[in-house]
């Protein structure tokens, strides 16, 4: 008994001599934010999920995996996957669940209280759009599967809808889903609409979609452009080396204005164009063999480029961030996250949505915060 005390002195002892380098504020090899109030400005990314629980053997409730997620402002937000439709009122911390398990593919808010939401079903040409108007309550269906048999993108903003149907036709409607035009061209997967959409001097807006397919006979990826909302349309040439670059529905595309915008491309690879699509630059994540699936860039070039990180068995880089337009990236997240939309309002508030890959896969929040130290 002697000796177990005169142990347990000596370990205590231990600790507190120790106590300052075990307890020096870093956590996996990074420095903690708030940590001693040092006057520095570090990036935090909270790993957070909605809220989901159990897993073995069909018990709890697991939220396998998020699609998409889009903020109205900086406390009200949606996201939307497999593991059903969420809603949180506190900044992305906490979620409430709007609809059950399935199908759910893509989300947007046209007010703080009205949502759109598309359903696909995997393997089929049938997709449903739904409304909300009082905050995910009650739906209506807007668009039911006769008539759309695509979801391969969304786009909300003010009276604006966009439906891209992939393989199929796409939809869009200026006056807030009451009529709908179709699109003839098809082997559409990706929307961008630039944040100044409506300067447009014919009164109209610019639209960048991303092509893959220019008839049954020739496949390979372009742009089409239309500078009046969709009445008429340009094809954009890529460059010849962006042809030989697979998985074009897993790319992505981000405008920031009419004229600046980048496609997130395959092996790492992203296009930039600074002129609307007339001339193109490679620039590439290096050591990055991964599709580049979800952008986000502010006007001067600060951005974020997720990729890739499926295979629970090789897990690799998952988040890149960049402060010149994509010269040069850097890793910011890896590991157990795979991160599938980015959404912000500015560089310091941006939200991210996916799965953590694993034998039973949970869904993935992640917030980014700028924390000023003192």
């Amino acid at each position: 008994m002697k000796k177990f005390f005169v142990f347990l002195f000596f370990l205590i002892l231990t600790t507190s001599l120790f106590a300052e380098d075990i307890g020096d504020g870093r956590w996996q090899g990074y420095e903690y934010p708030l940590y001693k109030g040092k006057e520095k400005v570090k990036t935090n990314y909270l790993i957070l999920d909605t809220g989901g629980s159990g897993g073995g053997f069909g018990q709890g409730d697991v939220h396998s995996h998020l699609n998409d997620i889009y903020f109205w402002d900086e406390n009200t937000g949606v996201s939307c996957g497999y593991g059903g439709v969420f809603r949180t009122d506190d900044g992305g911390f906490t979620w409430k669940r709007l609809r059950e398990k399935g199908s759910w593919y893509y989300i947007g808010m046209t007010g703080k209280d009205e949502i759109w939401l598309l359903e696909g079903f995997h393997g089929q040409p049938r997709a449903n759009l739904y409304l909300s108007k009082d905050g995910g309550k009650t739906w209506e269906k807007i668009l039911s599967e006769e008539k759309l048999h695509g979801w391969a993108d969304l786009f909300c903003s003010g009276d604006i809808i966009w439906v891209i149907g992939g393989d199929f036709s796409s939809f869009y409607s200026n006056d807030r889903g009451k009529t709908w035009k179709e699109i003839g061209f098809w082997g559409s997967h990706k929307i961008s609409i630039p944040g100044d959409y409506m300067s447009s001097n014919d009164g109209g807006y610019t639209v960048y979609i991303l092509c893959d397919h220019r008839s049954k006979e020739t496949q390979k990826p372009y742009l089409k452009k239309s500078k009046d909302g969709g009445n008429t349309w340009e094809n954009i040439e890529l460059p010849e080396e962006f042809n030989n670059m697979k998985s074009a529905h897993r790319w992505s595309l981000f405008f920031v204005d009419s004229m600046k915008g980048w496609i997130g491309l395959s092996e790492g690879n992203i296009a930039y164009t600074e002129d609307g699509g007339k001339t193109w630059e490679l620039r590439k994540i290096e050591g990055c063999n991964q599709d580049v699936v979800a952008l986000w860039f502010d006007k001067i070039g600060r951005g974020f480029a997720a990729v890739g990180n499926w295979d629970i068995n090789h897990l690799k880089d998952a988040l890149y961030m960049t402060d010149d337009g994509g010269k040069t990236w850097r890793s910011v997240l890896s590991g157990q996250k795979q991160i599938n939309s980015i959404f912000g309002f500015g560089p310091d508030k941006i939200w991210a949505c996916g799965t953590q890959p694993s034998l039973i896969p949970n869904d993935l929040i992640v917030i980014l915060k700028i924390v000023n130290e003192k």
